[in-house]
């Protein structure tokens, strides 16, 4: 009984720390940028921080949130993507910086910019 026990617990245990080590992977660039977006409307900094940098959340939720067009990814020349929001109300936009790749791991948004700056 103890035996069983034993090696239930450590089974639980090596499922649960392979579940925290290994977080879902984001694997096209435009959802990193449209998680991140989405967790901000929702004010969920830690659904924000799956998607992106820590000084990128810290950017974007520093600012008010307005309802914006997600107008798509344009790869960079520097490398990455830059994924833009426009609000159609007024002259205002956020590009988001979109690094990584499938052989990194993963997409996340490393930069966070609005147009005002």
């Amino acid at each position: 009984m103890k035996r069983n026990i034993t090696i239930s617990l450590i089974c639980t245990v090596f499922l649960a720390s392979s579940v925290f080590a290994n977080p879902v992977q984001i694997m096209i660039p435009r959802l990193a940028a449209q998680k991140l977006y989405q967790a901000w409307h929702l004010k969920n900094r830690r659904a924000a921080l799956k998607a992106a940098d820590k000084e990128a959340v810290n950017k974007l939720f520093g600012a008010r949130w307005r309802a914006m067009k997600f107008e798509g990814c344009s790869h960079r020349d520097e490398g990455g993507f830059e994924c833009i929001y426009r609000d159609t109300k007024i002259d205002l936009s956020i590009a988001m910086i979109v690094d990584g790749g499938i052989s990194a791991g993963g997409y996340n948004v490393v930069s966070v910019s609005f147009s005002s700056e």
